[in-house]
């Protein structure tokens, strides 16, 4: 970053299989050069699946490429742990562990929780549908009212105290242990879910919608 240069450029391949290309990327914890990437295959966008690169070579395990997985969250442990839901009309919730050989199913899909973007802070899981849990106890602790939409993207505060969604052209703040929502912030001329959220500046939040990005400052946001 320092020298605004690239110096790696990692192939999206699966064995002899045409070029994938990402739409999703998590770099592993303590492991700058290791990131956890969702491959889609070029010829067949159902070809999905889930690969580890080390310094741009592929770990040798990776997941089934029949789970349309459309996003994960990477939360730092030992092992790490992505969770996912994919695309379908009857979503499926995926614990997958990252190991020394790559990815691993935890646990079979299941209906744990319903989203399809997460935020997470230890082990806390917060959904874009806005559920509330620990997948490593398998708990869900409550639902955050007026979080409705499994497609939002999602954040936490800074201090895990509160969780964001933008839907409806508006953000949404909610508490995660009260599950009540705090209060919302319009932002007129948003059509779309954004693709992402994150955290900007200390009461601000920057998302892609429209093929625009957007950056709100709100006090309600912490």
């Amino acid at each position: 970053l320092g020298t605004h240069t690239i110096d790696q450029i990692i192939p999206l391949v699966r064995g002899n299989w045409p070029p994938y290309h990402a739409i999703a990327i998590a770099v592993l914890p303590q492991a700058p050069t290791s990131v956890a990437v969702i491959n889609v295959g070029q010829a067949e966008p159902s070809d999905v699946g889930i690969v580890v690169y080390d310094n741009g070579v592929p770990r040798p395990a990776q997941t089934p490429t029949d789970y349309l997985l459309s996003s994960f969250t990477l939360v730092p442990g030992s092992p790490p742990m992505l969770y996912a839901t994919d695309a379908t009309t009857t979503p499926q919730f995926y614990s997958i562990a990252i190991l020394a050989d790559g990815p691993h199913m935890a646990a079979p899909p299941n209906t744990f929780m319903s989203g399809i973007n997460f935020a997470s802070s230890g082990g806390l899981l917060v959904s874009s549908g806005g559920y509330v849990g620990n997948p490593a106890a398998d708990s869900i602790f409550g639902h955050i009212n007026g979080f409705n939409n499994r497609y939002a993207a999602v954040v936490l505060s800074s201090d895990s105290t509160r969780a964001y969604d933008v839907q409806s052209g508006r953000i949404v703040a909610g508490d995660v242990s009260t599950f009540q929502t705090l209060g919302a912030v319009p932002v007129p001329g948003v059509q779309s879910d954004p693709i992402s959220i994150v955290r900007w500046g200390t009461h601000g939040l920057a998302f892609q919608a429209d093929e625009r990005l957007w950056f709100v400052e709100s006090d309600v946001v912490h």
